[in-house]
């Protein structure tokens, strides 16, 4: 697969199929400045405190790289792609337990979980789902102070964007 992302397309259900995330419009929102990280939004559901997205990242993309967490339950499944995913004990462990995933498998990540993620050499492409939580990401800093935060009120914009 390409990084624009030219010839592929992934089918989530026979319902919903993934436009091509390099595509203008569509519902894929930028979340960087050169376009290699793209989320569109499927649905929020504020009075479940959830939401559900497409996460493309083009190989060689930087964002999101670094320790973070989900404040609830994230399910992630790789259409695909794959990456190695990093979970740390907590803010002082320093390796970490790393497991590596590729397309087709299915990921449970607690709430609070700190983790971080490292692409392959491949783009990838991820169905999210994210529960139970008004805080849907926290991005921390070495010393483990958060340095960004997205809410489900953020996640909500992304999807008035459509």
């Amino acid at each position: 697969m390409s990084s624009t992302l030219k010839s592929s397309t992934a089918t989530i259900t026979k319902f919903l199929q993934a436009e091509e995330a390099s595509a203008e419009g569509g519902g894929w929102v930028s979340m960087d400045p050169e376009g290699k990280t793209k989320f569109k939004m499927l649905a929020v559901d504020e009075e479940n405190v959830s939401y559900d997205a497409l996460l493309w990242l083009a190989s060689d993309t930087s964002f999101g790289s670094g320790r973070h967490s989900h404040g609830g339950e994230s399910y992630v499944f790789i259409l695909e792609g794959s990456y190695s995913l990093t979970v740390f004990a907590d803010h002082d462990d320093k390796e970490g337990t790393t497991t590596h995933y590729g397309k087709g498998d299915f990921l449970y990540q607690s709430p609070g979980q700190i983790h971080e993620e490292i692409l392959d050499d491949k783009d990838t492409l991820l169905y999210i789902s994210n529960r139970n939580s008004d805080v849907v990401y926290e991005a921390f800093d070495e010393a483990g102070n958060v340095v960004m935060s997205q809410t489900l009120s953020d996640m909500k914009q992304m999807l008035k964007a459509k």
